[in-house]
């Protein structure tokens, strides 16, 4: 898993600022999530695995259950979790997107890709694969600390959306 503090380093790091909309595609238990919901984001996780899925709305509701009024200086909001394949979902709304992709099949790139043209203009992904095809520009490589490399870090290329990559 990544680095809670390396993630909410990265979204403040991008210019993002609560509460701007945050997908996590295949967000697993939904640690980031949860981060993301308590930074005051408008945070959904997209995951198809039903064991994950439930587990991360478990420590959703226990999380809220703790922090309770004892987040001074923030303002957290409800994380939403979607049981579904992110490959179905429509996530064109989101400023922000992170996918931690890096088993993701190069068709499953091309169909994030597919909903990622659709988001405005300016929007930025965060994926270890870059998304293939038009619509996208590199805007900045960020290495993250991962629990399954204890020695060192992952790269994650950060692309902006710049259209539709219509002709």
């Amino acid at each position: 898993e990544i680095s809670e503090q390396d993630f909410a380093d990265l979204l403040f790091g991008l210019d993002l600022r609560p509460p701007a909309v945050v997908y996590d595609l295949g967000s697993g238990t939904g640690k980031l999530v949860n981060l993301a919901a308590l930074l005051g984001f408008s945070a959904t996780g997209i995951e198809l695995e039903p064991g994950r899925h439930q587990r991360a709305c478990t420590a959703s509701k226990a999380l809220l259950r703790q922090v309770g009024s004892n987040c001074e200086g923030l303002q957290p909001r409800l994380p939403r979790f979607v049981h579904t394949s992110f490959l179905d979902f429509d996530f064109s709304d989101a400023d922000f997107v992170w996918a931690n992709s890096i088993v993701f099949a190069p068709h499953m790139m091309e169909a994030v890709a597919n909903v990622a043209r659709k988001m405005r203009p300016g929007s930025l992904i965060a994926t270890h694969k870059p998304l293939p095809g038009p619509g996208f520009e590199f805007y900045r490589e960020v290495d993250l600390r991962a629990s399954w490399r204890p020695q060192g870090s992952v790269s994650f290329q950060v692309q902006r959306v710049v259209g539709t990559g219509a002709d």
